[in-house]
C-alpha cells in the first residue's frame, strides 16, 4: 500500500538529515581533542621541554611551553572541522549533483 508523506513528516526528515553532520562534527572535534592531548602527554612523558621538538609520525612538533600541545589540538580540530564540513556538503548537496547530471545524460 502506498502513503503519501505529509509536510510535516518531511519537516522530520529533514531535521534528521542535518542532525547527522552535527553528529559528525562533535565527533570529529572530541576525538581530535583527545588526540591533541595524547600528543601533549607524549610530548611531557618524553621530557621534552621548552624548544624541543617531538618528532610524530612525519611531522615534527615543536614544544614551546604549553604553546605546543595547544598548536597541536588546533590543527587537528581545524583539520576535523574541515572533514566535517566536507562530509556535510556530500551529505546535502551529493544527490542533487547526482540528479542533475543523471537528467543531462537522457
Amino acid at each position: 500500500m502506498i502513503q503519501e508523506v505529509t509536510d510535516s513528516e518531511k519537516s522530520k526528515i529533514s531535521i534528521n538529515y542535518w542532525l547527522v553532520p552535527i553528529i559528525g562534527i562533535l565527533v570529529f572535534l572530541v576525538s581530535g581533542v583527545g588526540f591533541g592531548w595524547f600528543i601533549l602527554l607524549q610530548m611531557q612523558a618524553h621530557g621534552l621541554h621548552q624548544g624541543d621538538y617531538f618528532r610524530f609520525g612525519h611531522f615534527q612538533l615543536y614544544l614551546l611551553g604549553a604553546g605546543g600541545g595547544i598548536f597541536a589540538i588546533a590543527i587537528i580540530a581545524i583539520s576535523a572541522i574541515l572533514a566535517a564540513v566536507t562530509t556535510m556538503l556530500t551529505i546535502s548537496w551529493g544527490p542533487k549533483i547526482f540528479s542533475i547530471l543523471k537528467s543531462k545524460r537522457k
